[in-house]
């Protein structure tokens, strides 16, 4: 008898894990994960190439310095004013057209590389109906990695914060907090949800 309910206790803990509504960790850090799937490759760089320094809305002289500096543009000097970056070979690997969008709604491409991976789920919040759907806020951790060589050197890391973060994460992982909520097919990130 007593073996008999072991192994019934083992058929239902096994049955509880692939339950895809079921609240635990491990469908929190599927979702979670499926999400970062989406984000990364992370466009750090959302520009059109050639960029030049001119009329831009935003001055971006220090990334494309640092960006120079490593390799990955080519820097030509216009006039005092305005200087015009290329991509070289070594910045076209990591070029990604409709990388983002500008503010009046056209495509503009970027530089983008990395995969996170979600390193663990630290804490999350019971399951509750909001709006008509049951939520989880979850705490989690992840890293970050296949980040080029040139995106590790403290110039361009110096240039870039978020950058900095993720090469960072390689030895202390990031900290996140984004919430769940369950769907007819399992838990999702909200912003899976969305789309």
């Amino acid at each position: 008898m007593r073996r008999c309910l072991m192994v019934l206790a083992a058929v239902m803990v096994v049955a509880g894990c692939s339950d895809p509504k079921a609240a635990n960790e491990s469908n929190f850090k599927a979702a979670i994960q499926q999400h970062l799937d989406t984000v990364y490759p992370r466009c750090y760089v959302i520009a059109d190439f050639p960029y030049s320094t001119k009329g831009g809305f935003f001055n971006r002289s220090k990334e494309m310095g640092a960006l120079a500096a490593v390799g990955v543009v080519s820097v030509k000097e216009i006039d005092s004013k305005e200087k015009s970056y290329e991509l070289t070979e070594l910045g076209k690997t990591s070029y990604k057209e409709n990388a983002g969008t500008g503010f009046s709604g056209q495509k503009l491409s970027g530089l983008c590389f990395g995969k996170a991976s979600v390193t663990a789920v630290t804490q999350f919040s019971e399951p509750a109906e909001i709006l008509g759907h049951k939520v989880s806020q979850v705490n989690y951790e992840y890293t970050v990695s296949d980040l080029p060589d040139w995106a590790q050197t403290a110039q361009v890391q110096g240039a870039f914060a978020e950058l900095k973060k993720d090469v960072q994460s390689k030895d202390k992982p990031r900290k996140a907090l984004d919430t769940v909520l369950l769907t007819n097919k399992g838990w999702v990130h909200e912003r899976q949800f969305r789309k």
